[in-house]
């Protein structure tokens, strides 16, 4: 397996990654994609990608966004292909990432997950030392609206953004 460190992507990989979350988010009912540019990492020039090849293939990879002073915590999105999980790829690409982070002064991060992985995974949580933190943000995604089942509850609803909403959601 080789690792390949990158603080910009080009559009090769871009392409690559995308074809890896699509089939993860197929195996695992997940939407959430990472986000594949460094322009709002506090170091520009920290290796932000880290991508595992075997034979040439892309089978997984890990995403560092850290846009915040060294104090701060950084977001980690790991993601490896279904059929090579359980093979210790995510513990290494991990471990290469987490040097970079003690390089650059960072020692908090979270790892982004989402409730469909940890529901497939039941022992995932007790299996890694991880502990499930507090909901910090609620993203949606419009493939949950198509499912028929699916019932908003009556004190939500969705609309369209307004330019009067703006000022609310500045705040």
């Amino acid at each position: 397996m080789q690792i390949v460190k990158k603080a910009v992507l080009n559009n090769l990989e871009i392409s690559q990654i995308s074809e890896l979350m699509a089939k993860v988010h197929r195996h695992d009912h997940t939407f959430r994609d990472p986000y594949l540019s460094n322009q709002f990492n506090y170091f520009s020039q920290m290796p932000t990608f880290f991508l595992a090849y075997e034979a040439g293939v892309l089978i997984g990879m890990v995403t560092l966004y850290a846009d915040g002073e060294v104090s701060e915590i950084v977001d980690v999105f790991i993601n490896v292909l279904p059929k090579w999980r359980l093979r210790g790829i995510a513990k290494y690409l991990w471990e290469t990432s987490k040097q970079v982070l003690k390089e650059y002064g960072y020692s908090k991060y979270e790892f982004v997950s989402e409730t469909a992985f940890l529901r497939l995974n039941p022992e995932f949580l007790a299996n890694t030392n991880l502990k499930v933190g507090p909901v910090g943000e609620c993203q949606m995604s419009a493939p949950i609206f198509s499912d028929n089942n699916f019932q908003l509850p009556k004190k939500l609803a969705v609309r369209g953004f307004r330019p009067t909403d703006l000022d609310t959601l500045v705040r």
